[in-house]
């Protein structure tokens, strides 16, 4: 997607070494640690219907405000002559001339907002793995982004 090429890994590491070994040897292992528990769990153990639909709400609320505010800042970015996004929603604040700042919407809320969904997020994936197991194994995927 075009929004990914305005992302911080982008424009501070460049297309390098560590990005291209995370994407293809890190992410897919790390990732998936927190179902490592649910694939290989005891026989009569799962996670109740509830439980299931209270993940799946974590989830999409985290991917929500992830994809929220990565949008917002990609329209931001690609459109430096407005003074508004999302139909007027957000306003953009000028600091001085050539520099803005956006100080509602997402980025209102929080400086990086993107960054509690991708939490939010891993927290969802990690339940469902501690509820069947009990081990705290799958919460290492959201402590990577914590720590």
């Amino acid at each position: 997607e075009e929004v990914h090429l305005f992302t911080y890994d982008l424009f501070a590491e460049k297309l390098g070494f560590k990005l291209i070994w995370g994407c293809f040897c890190f992410y897919p292992f790390f990732y998936s640690i927190g179902i490592w528990s649910v694939v290989d769990h005891k026989p009569g153990v799962d996670v109740s219907p509830l439980q299931a639909v209270g993940v799946l709400l974590l989830f999409y609320t985290g991917w929500a405000l992830s994809r929220g505010a990565n949008m917002q800042k990609y329209w931001f970015k690609r459109n430096p002559e407005a003074g508004t996004c999302f139909g007027g929603l957000v306003k953009q604040t000028p600091l001085k001339p050539g520099m803005r700042i956006l100080c509602s919407g997402f980025w209102g809320l929080s400086r990086h907002i993107n960054y509690l969904g991708e939490i939010v997020q891993a927290l969802a994936i990690a339940i469902p793995g501690f509820l069947v197991s009990g081990s705290l194994m799958p919460f290492l995927y959201p402590a990577y982004y914590v720590a």
